[in-house]
Formats: C-alpha cells, sequence, structure tokens
C-alpha cells in the first residue's frame, strides 16, 4: 500500500509471490524481511520512504537466523530496528486428489498427532492409492509448511541482549507461534499431505 503526506514519509510496501522463488522440496529456507528508510534525491522531495526487502538464509529453524545474522557479524541493534519477520517453510507433497483414500489412524500416528481417543474415531487421514494420475506416487503437487516468527518489542529487545535463539523462540511460542511440524500436522489433518512426509521433512539433519 502507499500512504503519503506533505509532513510525512511515504510507505511503499512490495508483496510478491515469495513463497516458492527460492525453494524446493528439499531446501530448507529462512526468508528475512527488513524495513530500511532511504530518502528520495533533492530535487523530487526530502520526504523518506520505507521498503520492505527481503531475503534468503539457511538455517535449522526461524529464530536460528537471529543468531546466524550476529554471527555473520552485523550489530544486534541494526539486526533488531531492521528486521521485521522470518519464515521457515519445507515443501511436502500433496496426496493425489484422484487416487486418495481414507483411512483411520493407528495408534502411533495417533500419539505424534497428539489425538484424543475421540479424535482417534472421528479423524480420517489420507494416502495415495497410486494412479495414472499422479504416476502411480500416490502424490501430485507440493504445499508449503511454515513457520513464522514475528519480530515484537519483546524479541527486539532480547535480541539487543543477545539471547539464545532457544530463548527468542520459546519467547515466540508464548505468543502464538507454532513450529514448522505442528504445522505439518495441521496440514495432516486437513487431508493435503501425510504423516510420513511432514516427518521426512522435519526430521533434524
Amino acid at each position: 500500500f502507499r500512504q503519503s503526506s506533505t509532513h510525512i514519509s511515504v510507505y511503499e510496501f512490495y508483496h510478491c509471490d515469495w513463497i516458492s522463488d527460492f525453494c524446493s522440496s528439499d531446501l530448507f529456507c529462512i526468508f528475512l524481511f527488513f524495513f530500511l528508510m532511504i530518502r528520495r534525491p533533492p530535487r523530487s522531495t526530502l520526504f523518506p520512504y520505507t521498503t520492505l526487502f527481503r531475503s534468503a538464509l539457511h538455517t535449522n529453524e526461524a529464530a536460528s537466523a537471529v543468531t546466524r545474522l550476529t554471527d555473520m557479524g552485523i550489530k544486534p541493534y541494526l539486526v533488531a530496528s531492521t528486521l521485521q519477520a522470518v519464515l521457515a517453510q519445507r515443501l511436502v507433497r500433496i496426496v493425489c486428489p484422484s487416487c486418495r483414500e481414507s483411512y483411520k489412524p493407528s495408534e502411533e500416528e495417533g500419539t505424534v498427532l497428539s489425538l484424543t481417543p475421540q479424535e482417534m474415531e472421528e479423524v480420517d487421514l489420507y494416502r495415495g492409492k497410486g494412479c495414472p494420475s499422479c504416476s502411480n506416487t500416490g502424490f501430485k503437487g507440493r504445499i508449503g509448511i511454515f513457520e513464522l516468527l514475528i519480530i515484537t518489542d519483546e524479541i527486539r529487545d532480547m535480541i539487543l541482549n543477545k539471547a539464545s535463539s532457544s530463548a527468542i523462540w520459546e519467547k515466540a511460542r508464548t505468543m502464538g507461534a507454532r513450529s514448522l511440524k505442528e504445522d505439518g500436522i495441521e496440514k495432516i489433518k486437513k487431508g493435503f499431505t501425510t504423516l510420513q512426509e511432514v516427518m521426512r521433512v522435519t526430521q533434524d539433519g
């Protein structure tokens, strides 16, 4: 969006299709979002405007991106003042809609999915039998599972105090953040993918 005033900054937000630009099914990507203040040339206007920049980094989890940036030599106060969010993603295969079949979860699957006894009876999971449409793989297409870390004022203070990535993530959890695996489990319950797929891409390498 753009908002202008004769006395206030002009804000520009660039939105683009960033979900799959840099990713493959076997690549763990961290997207970093920064706000930088830039001034227009004097001949135009002196009003500054803010632009959203996107970059990518490889770490094991979203919160680790913060400590990775400081390890690269970026001062904590710069990270805290410019970083707006960190989005981690993995891609999982989608159960083929042409040959998918429902089944009741096993006890082992119910444990991993944290299903209650009642949910065990009510929830249906899905898997693909294999057909010509999916080349007999049981999967067709891919979908992302995500882990989003919003840089709030509390987390900015933690970055300034050089808190560990685990401490930052624990704080984010108290504010509603969920892990890649948890997001994957939600997509399993909705029938998009399988437990085996989510476990395959969320296992620590």
